[in-house]
């Protein structure tokens, strides 16, 4: 029972988002070095410990908000279940495991990065999640230093490629996870949240969250024709197939948003969602296509 408790606590369940640490590694295609993915496994561990530290700093700062909250109150802490004694210890033990055991084993620059999450995730913790858009552009940030962690920690050179997709990318999701919430409310008035948004909003993050997404799309579209792919891929001109299956997972996500069907966490929704696996799949061959060639001519 403990145990479980305390899963809930650290949120274990979100630890998939770290993964994103790993991108910078497959872009690379260097599949034969395997020091890359070792150290993309240690981001990922160092990711998890702080990122759950984070987490339980966050349920003691918003713990009478929480109790208030139909969904949150349930939570461990909130709950009563678990007493907030736990917070204290396991919070700093998470984050003396992350720098001192695994962080500062790769590098300066690394830790530099997981320091910066850290703070500005306390930050949105403490603030920063009630300034109307800025809490969104936060949480895209949040997701996109999980990549450049990645690049810190590889060695890799930086892509203004991947990171431009990705962050536009993350702002759609993050503006659907903003759209979600409003659709709880009957009324127009502040949410009750505390992110100063109103229901007539949704049209506007609505629009603004599908165009994000779009043009993340339009990133991967110029990134297809840019010399970088001509020295990765065998046939780059087979990429372009990726741009309707992008843009079929964006246009999905968002209509099954607007239907109610996405719940509170778009980014949860996606690890747990069938067809977006089904996507993956298709741009992973889609990539092994480009990567290896197909026997026949590319179009002029």
């Amino acid at each position: 029972m403990l145990a479980r408790l305390l899963a809930q606590a650290i949120r274990i369940h979100q630890w998939p988002k770290n993964l994103l640490v790993f991108l910078p590694a497959l872009a690379s295609q260097k599949f034969g070095e395997v020091s890359l993915f070792g150290a993309s496994l240690v981001a990922f561990v160092a990711f998890c410990l702080t990122t759950s530290a984070v987490y339980l700093i966050n349920d003691v700062v918003d713990l009478k908000t929480d109790r208030n909250h139909p969904a949150k109150r349930l939570r461990p802490f909130a709950s009563g279940a678990l007493s907030t004694t736990w917070c204290y210890f396991l919070a700093p033990t998470l984050l003396i495991l992350a720098v001192y055991l695994i962080a500062l084993r790769l590098g300066w620059s690394f830790l530099a990065v997981l320091g910066c999450y850290t703070l500005l995730a306390l930050a949105y913790s403490a603030g920063l999640k009630r300034i109307l858009v800025l809490d969104v552009v936060v949480i895209a940030l949040l997701f996109g230093l999980r990549v450049i962690a990645g690049y810190a920690a590889t060695g890799l050179d930086y892509s203004v490629w991947l990171l431009s997709f990705t962050q536009f990318l993350f702002f759609s999701l993050a503006l659907m996870k903003r759209d979600i919430e409003l659709a709880t409310l009957r009324t127009d008035r502040a949410d009750g949240t505390g992110r100063g948004y109103l229901l007539r909003d949704r049209n506007v993050i609505g629009s603004a969250g599908v165009a994000s997404g779009l043009i993340s799309i339009l990133v991967f579209s110029l990134y297809v024709n840019s010399d970088v792919v001509r020295q990765l891929y065998r046939d780059p001109w087979i990429l372009w197939l990726a741009c309707p299956i992008l843009a079929y997972g964006v246009g999905r996500i968002w209509i099954l948003a607007n239907r109610d069907i996405v719940d509170a966490d778009p980014v949860m929704f996606v690890l747990r969602d069938p067809v977006s696996y089904v996507l993956g799949g298709c741009l992973a061959l889609v990539a092994l296509a480009a990567k290896f060639g197909l026997p026949i001519t590319a179009p002029n």
